[in-house]
């Protein structure tokens, strides 16, 4: 007899092998909830479990149609067709009021708790701290109110958009950098910007004279700019490599994103960096180059320039002199500077960080591995999250990685933003070249020391802080 076609029998739409799987484990956990025998319980707490993997399954669905975008509207009708997802409370979340809804039963009168109102729908101001109830009907004890819930996952789960959790973890592990890494910053700065011969033979005679003539809260001059900056330009540059690392990878978010494809998305995210980055660092850079504000009456108080009070002051000042193109003054450098190390940035961070996952997934050598009979190999488990010194590790290399490859380009930048007389990028680096003639192409590398020791505790500290935060928002 042939086989009775159906509609089941049709081709599922593209995109449903990559949501086969955990739907596949969805209906596992439900047949386990039914089975699951129910002694001790009430009759109504037995189908608890039950109601919760109902909520988290259409809740998966909904987020991947509705938040995420990661599904097309065929696959979204497929699964509403054949019930992997509840089109009617769907159709509630869609609403004002509803959108963390339990179940349908929490809003008919006649169900819940004798036509009061149920647990669910109460607002967290109204809910008792020390009083714990019950929703008869799905366990709900209020999605609003912490600590409501032993089983977290449906209830309390909150939807963080990728952008906005980029943007965020971003600004985080700006803070972070900022704390680590500014004191650094200033030595490596005023070792580039010295005019010749040097004041400073090294990093730590920098590091002595500044505090013995400005005091030791001279490390941190100009820390506003970066403190505010940092924080935008770090959210600014992960929110752009996450919107370039999502559009390359397209629907198919279940396979990874290559090393090429990776520095490309990094690539396109220090473009847009560069625009933001321009402007707050040079107006850090003004503010760390100037020194100590001379005595009034003096003589060199005439002839120097009045000293900035601070980053507004600094910034009102030079929109006045310059203009929007005063603010931008080195674009074009920070430009070439900015395109290639982020690409290598982003690109050497996720190389470390597959490195160290496989390094583990390798298997602990034994005394079989001596023997020159044919062994069986043994299986160990690919690990699938880094550990925090992995992290760290692979934040530090790729901050060394990028320094490496742009330094030089620093070096012009800094003196283009520090010094008004050049007038044009080019003419800057001639200058540099000329001084480098004669075998001194150590000026191009000065306060190189200083900046890798920065390099890798900053951005260690800006990638932990980065993934930390995205975890806190998963």
């Amino acid at each position: 007899m042939p086989k009775i076609k159906t509609s089941r029998t049709r081709q599922p739409p593209e995109g449903w092998e990559d949501i086969e799987p955990i739907m596949d484990d969805f209906a596992q956990r439900m047949r386990e909830a039914e089975n699951d025998p129910q002694e001790g319980k009430r009759k109504v707490e037995s189908v608890w479990p039950i109601f919760r993997l109902h909520h988290q399954r259409s809740r998966y669905i909904y987020d991947l149609y509705y938040k995420r975008k990661a599904i097309s509207t065929e696959l979204y009708d497929y699964c509403l067709k054949h019930n992997y997802a509840d089109k009617n409370l769907i159709a509630k979340w869609k609403k004002p009021g509803y959108e963390k809804l339990c179940c349908l039963r929490c809003i008919q009168s006649k169900d819940t708790n004798f036509g009061t109102t149920c647990i669910c729908r109460v607002p967290k101001a109204k809910l008792e701290a020390d009083r714990i109830v019950e929703c008869v009907h799905c366990g709900c004890r209020g999605h609003n109110h912490a600590g409501r819930l032993i089983d977290p996952p449906v209830f309390a789960m909150v939807y963080v958009p990728d952008a906005a959790r980029d943007l965020i973890a971003g600004t985080v592990g700006g803070w972070a950098q900022v704390v680590v890494g500014h004191p650094f910053d200033t030595i490596k700065v005023r070792l580039q910007t010295q005019p010749s011969p040097p004041k400073y033979h090294s990093g730590m005679h920098c590091l002595t004279t500044l505090i013995k003539e400005e005091g030791s809260t001279a490390v941190y001059k100009g820390v506003t700019s970066p403190l505010a900056g940092i924080g935008i330009c770090n959210a600014v540059v992960f929110t752009a490599n996450g919107y370039f690392r999502r559009m390359l990878q397209g629907n198919d978010t279940s396979k990874p994103l290559t090393l090429p494809q990776i520095m490309l998305a990094g690539n396109m995210a220090g473009t847009v960096m560069a625009f933001f980055n321009c402007p707050i660092e040079l107006l850090k850079v003004k503010l760390q180059v100037q020194g100590k504000a001379p005595a009034a009456g003096s003589a060199t108080a005439a002839t120097q320039p009045k000293p900035y009070k601070g980053v507004f002051d600094c910034g009102v000042r030079t929109f006045k002199a310059g203009g929007l193109r005063g603010l931008y003054r080195g674009i074009t450098i920070t430009l070439i500077r900015d395109v290639p190390s982020f690409a290598c940035y982003f690109g050497a961070y996720e190389l470390v960080k597959r490195s160290c996952l496989q390094a583990r997934s390798l298997p602990p050598p034994s005394d079989t591995m001596l023997s020159f009979k044919p062994v069986e190999p043994p299986t160990v488990e690919m690990p699938t999250e880094n550990t925090g010194m992995e992290l760290c590790l692979a934040g530090g290399m790729a901050g060394i990685a990028a320094w490496l490859l742009c330094y030089p380009q620093d070096i012009v930048k800094s003196r283009m933003q520090s010094d008004p007389s050049y007038r044009t990028t080019a003419e800057c680096f001639r200058v540099l070249l000329k001084e480098a003639s004669g075998g001194n192409w150590r000026i191009f590398f000065r306060g190189f020391a200083p900046t890798l020791a920065r390099a890798f505790p900053a951005n260690a500290a800006t990638f932990m802080a980065y993934e930390w935060s995205l975890k806190q928002m998963s």
